[in-house]
């Protein structure tokens, strides 16, 4: 079983492939660590430049409400060391980026910007003279409160008025950075989940109107689907018959075989055509598609010799160069570029 990660959400006008996105970070959530985040890692390859904010600092509320004694800086210190080993963790899905990778950005390179406690009073004032937003903060204040856990011994803490107080400051200080997000020009947020109330109506009120292409919610949905793999390691076996059986198993679908789609249309009407735009949305997608499952197949052959990968990937680029088939109605332009990358494989 491997994990799946599928955008959700409005694109807009805005192709993916040419834009910034920007990915909060949570601490401790899972969808942020192991295998959920290089499924979503995966996912963001899809992007020109791909920007992370490590919401580290910011989570000194949620410590508090957990039970956290100290001065704010002595928490302070211990989330920026958390924050780096986050990193550390996940070095390996960050670097798979390459060069899309904008940026790594801590919480206090925001809190520290000369302009965010002009945001933050903004946000205050939102929150003091606006019955709308107040509701948003207070529904979004209920909801941390109820599930929110303990650093500690993950135990809920107790609906007092003093939590409600700091996921109040929580809910606020991140609605402030959200603000000065505008000026980086992020054209997407991908989160988790659904984007928290406050922040969503923040970027309709303040953002949509002056800056359509930016600061746009999307949604990560991870799924686990099926992958099963079953390339013999065995000395003994002829380098025939790996080659028969690693062929046979891509024709039967048991290794990702629908990865391997020949592309076909649907159209409400025999005079609809699709566009050149949604043929390059058709190959992009192909391209990620085919990469990822190059990446499988190496991974479950690290222990084989170079000559038996050699033979490997002869027969994945066999299986490659039928997806831009004379038979295929699509021309997959991008044929070349699957073939270049294949080849570059470390053997």
């Amino acid at each position: 079983m491997v994990k799946k990660a599928v955008l959700s959400g409005c694109i807009g006008d805005k192709q993916i492939n040419e834009s910034h996105c920007v990915v909060p970070i949570s601490l401790g959530q899972p969808e942020h660590e192991n295998d959920d985040f290089s499924a979503t890692v995966t996912l963001l390859k899809l992007f020109q430049r791909v920007t992370f904010v490590v919401a580290d600092t910011l989570h000194r509320h949620t410590r508090k409400m957990g039970g956290a004694t100290g001065s704010d800086e002595e928490i302070k210190a211990t989330l920026r060391e958390e924050g780096r080993q986050w990193r550390e963790r996940n070095q390996n899905a960050i670097d798979s980026l390459g060069d899309k990778l904008a940026d790594i950005i801590y919480w206090d390179t925001f809190t520290n910007d000369t302009e965010f406690q002009g945001k933050l009073a903004q946000v205050n004032e939102l929150y003091n003279s606006n019955s709308e937003f107040k509701s948003a903060v207070s529904a979004s204040v209920n909801r941390f409160v109820a599930v929110g856990k303990s650093a500690k011994k993950n135990k809920k803490p107790a609906n007092t008025e003093a939590n409600q107080a700091l996921s109040r400051q929580y809910i606020i200080e991140e609605c402030a950075a959200l603000l000065l997000w505008v000026k980086n020009a992020y054209n997407f947020i991908i989160y988790p989940f659904s984007l928290p109330g406050p922040m969503n109506y923040l970027l309709h009120h303040f953002v949509r109107g002056d800056h359509p292409d930016l600061l746009k919610p999307l949604t990560v949905n991870l799924k686990t689907v099926k992958q099963q793999i079953t390339i013999s390691t065995d000395p003994t076996e002829s380098s025939g018959n790996r080659r028969q059986n690693f062929t046979r198993q891509l024709s039967s679908g048991l290794i990702g075989n629908a990865t391997f789609f020949v592309s076909t249309r649907e159209s409400t009407s025999p005079s609809t055509s699709p566009t050149s735009a949604d043929y390059q949305f058709a190959n992009d997608m192909l391209m990620e598609l085919v990469f990822t499952q190059i990446e499988v197949v190496f991974k479950n052959t690290q222990n084989l010799t170079p000559f038996q990968k050699k033979i490997i990937l002869d027969n994945l680029i066999e299986k490659l160069q039928q997806v831009n088939s004379p038979q295929d109605e699509c021309d997959h332009v991008g044929n070349q570029e699957v073939m270049s990358r294949a080849n570059f494989l470390p053997l």
